[in-house]
């Protein structure tokens, strides 16, 4: 059963013929492709592209993290120099 907007093509390879050894020729082996529609290819694209955000945005979240608790280190360590030298 095909998917609505999913269509076949027959592609021959673009080899040479081969040959037997009694000299007759093979011909190569048509193979049935199935080629997407603009709209399901747009479809996987949008999909690949919301995937590579939320990871973008997982990164950036691990980065505000760290950036927020090296920003406390620095303000602990310089209020214990303000308090050990007033």
């Amino acid at each position: 059963m095909s998917k609505p907007g999913l269509h076949k093509h027959t592609i021959v390879a673009k080899e040479p013929a081969m040959q037997t050894s009694e000299n007759q020729e093979i011909l190569p082996v048509a193979q049935t492709v199935p080629v997407l529609s603009v709209e399901e290819q747009l479809h996987i694209q949008l999909e690949e592209i919301k995937a590579s955000l939320a990871h973008l945005e997982a990164v950036y979240r691990q980065f505000k993290k760290h950036e927020t608790v090296c920003e406390r280190e620095l303000e602990s360590d310089s209020a214990s120099m303000n308090f050990a030298n007033p």
